[in-house]
C-alpha cells in the first residue's frame, strides 16, 4: 500500500525524456512510522520481559504478526516495481555485467567508507560497541574478497526500479496496515 498520489510536475527534455520533478501526495491519517513503532514495542516487550514471560511472549507474538503484514506490504512493492509496464524507464531490464561491476565498485566504496568510520572509534564510547567495530575492520579484507568474488559472476536475471531509501521510518502505520511513503531515493546518491 503506498500513499495515494494527488498530482506531480514533470520536466520533458527536448529528446522525449521526462523527469518527475514534484509530487504532491494526500494526506493519511497515520499512527507514526513504523520505526518509532518498533523501538517502543520492543522497548516494553524487554519492560514486560524483567516483569513476566509470559506478557512478554504475548507481546512478541503480536509484534511478529504486524511484521509479517510489513513483510507482505514490502514483497507486494517489489512484485510491482517488477511488473512490465510498457515504460521503458520503469521496465525491468536483464542485467549487464557493467551493472555487476557497477554494483561491485559502489559495495566496495561503501564498505571502504564504513570501516574507516569505525576505526575512528570517536562515534562512541561504548567499549563493547568499540570492540565491535574493531572486529569489523579486522574482517574487512575478507569482506573485500567476497565483494571481488562477486564481482566476477555473470549476470543473472532482471534488474527492477526499487523504493531507494526503504527503512522503517518511511513506513507509515495507518489502521493496523503499513503504507510505504518517500519513493525519493537516498538523498545521498545520485540523481541517475
Amino acid at each position: 500500500h503506498c500513499v495515494p498520489l494527488a498530482g506531480s510536475v514533470e520536466y520533458v527534455a527536448a529528446d522525449g525524456a521526462s523527469w518527475t520533478l514534484a509530487m504532491l501526495q494526500a494526506r493519511v491519517t497515520n499512527q507514526g512510522d513504523a520505526w518509532s513503532f518498533t523501538v517502543d514495542q520492543l522497548a516494553a516487550i524487554l519492560e514486560l520481559r524483567r516483569a513476566t514471560a509470559e506478557d512478554a511472549d504475548g507481546a512478541a507474538d503480536a509484534l511478529i504478526e504486524r511484521m509479517k503484514v510489513l513483510a507482505r506490504r514490502v514483497a507486494e512493492l517489489h512484485v510491482a516495481l517488477a511488473r512490465p509496464t510498457g515504460a521503458a524507464a520503469f521496465d525491468p531490464e536483464p542485467m549487464q555485467p557493467s551493472d555487476v561491476a557497477r554494483w561491485a565498485r559502489e559495495t566496495r566504496d561503501e564498505c571502504r567508507r564504513t570501516v574507516e568510520v569505525l576505526a575512528r572509534e570517536r562515534w562512541t564510547r561504548d567499549k563493547r560497541l568499540v570492540a565491535l567495530a574493531r572486529r569489523v575492520a579486522r574482517e574487512a579484507p575478507r569482506l573485500a574478497e567476497r565483494i571481488e568474488r562477486l564481482s566476477r559472476a555473470a549476470p543473472s536475471g532482471l534488474k527492477t526500479r526499487v523504493h531507494g531509501d526503504l527503512h522503517l521510518a518511511q513506513v507509515l502505520i495507518a489502521r493496523d496496515d503499513f503504507l510505504l511513503i518517500d519513493f525519493e531515493g537516498e538523498p545521498q546518491r545520485s540523481f541517475e
